[in-house]
């Protein structure tokens, strides 16, 4: 009994070994079963990229022998093909002959100097208009106290303490030629501004003249007497509907209600024209409160810069010129025409205007060859 116990359990051992040796058998065998079936599925796509590189190789040997033909091709094109020039004679050089007529080089000589010279004369001839200095000196004696730049800006007044222009600096030359005009005078100084026509900047010297003499600490009013076109208040930013120079005249406002403080610099006041009325401005201008006014502002102020309008097409500022000690006269560059100096003659031989002197305005060296080379480094 106890031997066949014995041989049982043997058996039984047996039997879980060989059991559990098959088992481990069977895992393995269903590992390698599931590495075979994923390499399986696997397959197509490896396909599918074998056959992509097999492709593009297949072009790319293609597109190579299609190559190497064409630089056969080529090679034996360049070869088989004959040069199409050919030398006919060679060249040869001999002496140099020259015409031996001395009149050719006579001709040739007088043409070079006369043919340029007629071209600027002529030019100078169909030109009306004046551009340069020469054109104002060549004609009347009416000395040209100072000449002012072109400047292209949407703002008239150029004079800034934080910037130094060449139009500023030249602005500021003008204002110490017109001091000594006064000679020994020290305060009431009445300056008159007018041109020819319009357009040729009497506002604009006007503006800045006048601040560039308060900026030196004189105080300076602007009468704005170009009744018909007023810039003035404009420029400034003051409003036209504050009573001017028309309602002192007619309405006789007082003279403090009438002057208006500029806000852009110190010591600088501005008189509007005021509101325009029925009245005509030259039958406004010869009431006697004009001089009541003139003498008021020359007793309070410095100097008064008198803005009038063109003085060849009315007669205002020629009404004002009484009240003024020196008259500065504008001539724009290429816009004044030639027959306006004989005008300006006129008026100088029959002393109708006091001390007058021209400005020379606009100056664009560039475009009419007249003017100063300045350095705008040096200014700025």
């Amino acid at each position: 009994d106890k031997q066949i116990a014995s041989i049982n359990v043997a058996i039984k051992a047996k039997i879980t070994s060989i059991k559990s040796s098959l088992r481990s058998t069977t895992h393995e065998l269903a590992s390698f079963n599931s590495k075979v079936e994923s390499s399986i599925k696997n397959m197509p796509n490896q396909e599918r990229q074998y056959v992509d590189l097999k492709r593009q190789q297949s072009i790319k040997e293609s597109l190579y022998v299609y190559l190497l033909q064409k630089r056969e091709e080529v090679s034996l094109s360049y070869a088989s093909t004959l040069a199409d020039a050919r030398i006919v004679d060679n060249a040869y050089s001999g002496p140099v002959k020259w015409p031996q007529n001395s009149v050719v080089y006579a001709l040739a000589f007088l043409l070079g100097l006369t043919l340029p010279a007629g071209v600027i004369y002529g030019k100078g001839i169909i030109r009306n208009k004046i551009t340069t200095i020469r054109d104002i000196e060549n004609t009347i004696d009416v000395p040209v106290i100072a000449e002012l730049a072109f400047i292209k800006s949407q703002n008239p007044i150029v004079i800034d303490k934080r910037k130094n222009f060449v139009i500023a600096e030249q602005i500021r030359m003008l204002r110490t030629n017109q001091l000594h005009l006064f000679g020994n005078k020290e305060n009431g100084r009445v300056s008159l501004i007018t041109s020819s026509v319009a357009g040729e900047g009497k506002s604009f010297v006007s503006i800045n003249l006048g601040i560039s003499l308060a900026s030196s600490g004189k105080k300076t009013i602007i009468l704005e007497m170009d009744v018909r076109k007023p810039k003035i208040s404009e420029a400034f930013g003051l409003s036209n509907r504050h009573p001017g120079l028309s309602d002192f005249l007619t309405k006789k406002i007082p003279v403090q209600n009438i002057i208006q403080a500029s806000a852009l610099i110190d010591n600088l006041y501005i008189l509007s024209c005021g509101s325009i009325g029925d009245i005509a401005p030259s039958e406004l201008f010869e009431k006697k409160q004009l001089a009541e006014l003139l003498k008021y502002l020359q007793a309070n102020y410095d100097d008064i810069i008198i803005d009038t309008p063109p003085m060849h097409l009315v007669t205002d500022a020629m009404i004002v010129s009484k009240f003024a000690d020196i008259t500065l006269y504008l001539i724009r560059q290429g816009y004044t025409g030639k027959a306006e100096l004989a005008f300006i003659n006129s008026l100088d031989k029959g002393q109708r205007l006091p001390k007058l002197n021209i400005i020379f305005n606009g100056i664009q060296r560039t475009k009419y060859g007249y003017g100063y080379k300045y350095d705008n480094k040096y200014y700025n």
